[in-house]
């Protein structure tokens, strides 16, 4: 689903997949992993490298790269901005009526990006109400419920991301 969101320019959609899939429930379930199809799992690879970098700078040339419309992935917009004001606010002003233009012209080039997309709003999905209604039924479960349910399904036996497929760390037991 991942990369068929991909492939339909859903890069939020698609981001959001990989994120789940990459949290400590899921992550750490050797047995999943090693049931995966060897296509899914390089799919899963190929997405990751987009994805996974640092600072976004893959999917943000991927998404450079397409053409309108799309929906972005979110999450490098949002870390730019908060680097933005980390580096900024501890900056002291000792007289209130300074404003700091470079971290608002910063900002607002984070921000221009971001209202690209809103002008570009001709997407030929259509609502379907069976899908909201099953969606509204779905039941969350928190962080903490989904690692207890994957710790009874799978007993941690190795540490979280070193049995990754693509992780170049070979497997190492938890110390006592």
């Amino acid at each position: 689903v991942g990369q068929h969101s991909h492939e339909l320019k859903n890069f939020f959609s698609g981001g959001a997949i990989f994120t789940a899939l990459m949290s400590p429930p899921l992550i750490r379930c050797k047995k999943l992993w090693s049931s995966l199809k060897k296509k899914g799992l390089q799919d899963f690879q190929l997405t990751s490298l987009i994805y996974s970098s640092e600072d976004y700078s893959r999917i943000r040339a991927r998404m450079k790269e397409v053409e309108l419309p799309y929906l972005p992935f979110l999450q490098p917009y949002l870390a730019a901005l908060s680097k933005i004001d980390g580096q900024h606010s501890s900056e002291t002003i000792t007289l209130t009526e300074l404003i700091n233009y470079e971290k608002r012209r910063e900002s607002s080039s984070v921000l221009k990006e971001l209202f690209r997309f809103q002008s570009t709003n001709t997407f030929p999905f259509m609502p379907l109400r069976e899908v909201r209604s099953f969606i509204r039924t779905i039941s969350f479960l928190s962080e903490d419920t989904l690692l207890t349910i994957s710790e009874f399904l799978e007993p941690l036996k190795y540490l979280p991301f070193s049995f990754i497929p693509f992780c170049p760390r070979p497997p190492l037991p938890l110390l006592s």
